[in-house]
């Protein structure tokens, strides 16, 4: 796995400096949808623009969940624990007791500021949706479990699943408000999740994420974050149109696939995870058929399986990757200690690149990379360079090559003794693959010459 703090600091450093700015927009644009609802619902209405009143779909538990949620982000990223904390505590306690409700228990608290509802002929107008109350709780576990929990597993859980769950409930909400489904809006129940809620939802969701993130020392991901979660917006929104005849659940194991382009195995499992909930959710949200309930199971499973089984599939290309990475870092350590390093002469450009131990016993500069003439003339002495041209000549005939001991000029001005040996390339033929051992013996000091441009 290559590290960035190993590899690019700056770039490390830039990095986290976005996602904090990230962090910082999402917490703030919360705050600033959750305050506008609170006021416009104590206040009435009075003299609220009448396109906008939608925000009043948003009760006001969700926008003290909401609000709270986002001050809990905000101070999580300064620092700050005990209001964090706080932050985390009241939606976890709006989300739950709200459930309870729902569950039969009385206790009138989901109800506050009903007057503003006066009139309405649903049950308990003040009371948030299902839906929306399950997230308020993935909300206060995220922040709570950031604050607290430095366990790495617990904290990928956390800082990236939940996250990736609420973006799921909140996609599937949204696109309910489009298809106009029942369940996607409120899973059954008379309250439906508002658009200002799933808004707040994805921006407290993307704001974890970054936050999550900013203790990642690997890169994230090779393309933008926001690819699969828009193609898994697009699927949802297909899925909320789509029959249960058709089954629309393998439209998500391109989003599996997305697992490719990202650095960390297990977000493989992840998008899996989400999946499967999306196609879950797809199967209660979408258009009743005529096809019988059974066969719309057995094709729900099979879209389900497969999507595990494309995962499994990514995790362990992930898997042989990671080790091919450490094999090949193992393989440079032993080069530089045993004194050995390995090249590739590529024959359309008459191009040598070579391996760091190689680059280092030879003294070719950071690059590594260097024309082959140009190697010929300035590192290897006249009276060697014709052994070493024959010897390249017959490998890329197809001979089978003899070790050639021959002499290098460094740029210390010493002269070292090797040991080549170079063969073609069975894949690709137009490239040699070659190697060469540095002399255990004493170097001689000369003085540059050698056609080396001083």
């Amino acid at each position: 796995m290559e590290r960035l703090d190993q590899r690019d600091p700056e770039e490390l450093r830039r990095r986290n400096m976005v996602l904090r700015r990230v962090a910082y927009i999402a917490s703030a644009f919360a705050i600033a949808i959750s305050s506008a609802v609170a006021t416009a619902l104590i206040s009435g209405g009075d003299g609220f623009p009448r396109a906008l009143l939608f925000v009043f779909e948003m009760k006001m538990n969700a926008a003290i969940g909401f609000g709270s949620a986002a001050i809990g982000l905000f101070a999580l990223q300064r620092g700050l624990r005990g209001l964090s904390t706080l932050g985390a505590l009241i939606p976890l306690f709006i989300g739950c007791w709200t459930l309870l409700e729902y569950a039969g228990v009385r206790l009138t608290i989901d109800e506050v500021f009903v007057r503003d509802w006066y009139g309405q002929s649903k049950p308990h107008p003040g009371r948030i949706a299902p839906n929306t109350a399950a997230i308020l709780i993935l909300l206060g576990v995220t922040v709570l479990t950031l604050s607290f929990i430095k366990n790495r597993h617990f904290r990928i859980v956390s800082a990236q699943f939940l996250p990736l769950a609420i973006v799921a409930l909140a996609i599937e909400a949204l696109a309910g408000h489009i298809g106009k489904s029942d369940f996607a809006l409120s899973w059954w129940a008379p309250q439906a999740m508002s658009v200002p809620s799933g808004i707040c939802s994805l921006l407290l969701a993307a704001g974890l994420l970054a936050n999550g993130w900013q203790s990642e020392t690997a890169k994230i991901s090779h393309l933008p974050v926001w690819v699969p979660l828009a193609y898994g917006s697009v699927v949802a929104l297909i899925d909320v149109y789509t029959p249960l005849e058709v089954n629309a659940g393998i439209l998500y194991i391109p989003l599996v696939l997305f697992a490719l382009w990202f650095d960390r195995a297990h977000i493989a499992i992840l998008f899996a995870a989400i999946s499967s909930l999306l196609i879950l959710l797809g199967l209660l949200a979408s258009p009743r058929g005529l096809i019988p309930i059974e066969i719309v199971l057995v094709n729900r499973s099979l879209a389900i399986g497969s999507v595990w089984l494309v995962a499994a599939l990514v995790y362990r290309q992930h898997f042989v990757k990671r080790r091919l990475r450490q094999s090949e870092h193992h393989f440079s350590v032993a080069q530089q200690i045993a004194a050995v390093g390995s090249f590739e002469l590529h024959f359309s450009r008459m191009e040598l690149r070579a391996s760091e131990a190689f680059a280092a016993m030879h003294g070719l500069g950071p690059d590594r990379i260097i024309e082959w003439s140009s190697f010929l003339r300035n590192w290897i002495p006249p009276e060697d360079r014709p052994g070493i041209e024959d010897m390249v000549s017959g490998a890329r005939a197809g001979a089978r090559s003899r070790d050639l001991e021959y002499s290098f000029l460094r740029p210390d001005g010493t002269v070292r003794s090797g040991l080549m040996h170079c063969d073609l390339l069975s894949t690709r033929r137009e490239i040699l693959q070659g190697s060469s051992a540095s002399s255990t013996t004493p170097p001689r000091f000369v003085a540059r010459n050698c056609n080396r441009p001083i």
